[in-house]
């Protein structure tokens, strides 16, 4: 049995965590507070196209900034 991670028929959601962070999270879990649901139920590679798109810098917010 895959894991739900890795499983091509689960749906999937886009979470947004407070320091700028996305994470793919199946559409079945209960969600891990304090996120947001950025981008809602669909497929894992759609998901994964859109934090493509939207995360372009890796660090946590605050961190860009040192040096």
């Amino acid at each position: 049995m895959p894991h739900a991670f890795d499983d091509g028929g689960t749906s999937f959601l886009v979470l947004f965590n407070r320091t700028g962070q996305y994470s793919l999270w199946p559409a079945f879990a209960v969600r891990p507070p304090p996120r947001t649901v950025v981008n809602g139920r669909s497929s894992r590679a759609t998901c994964l196209a859109y934090v493509e798109h939207h995360w372009i810098d890796l660090r946590p917010e605050g961190l860009g900034t040192l040096r």
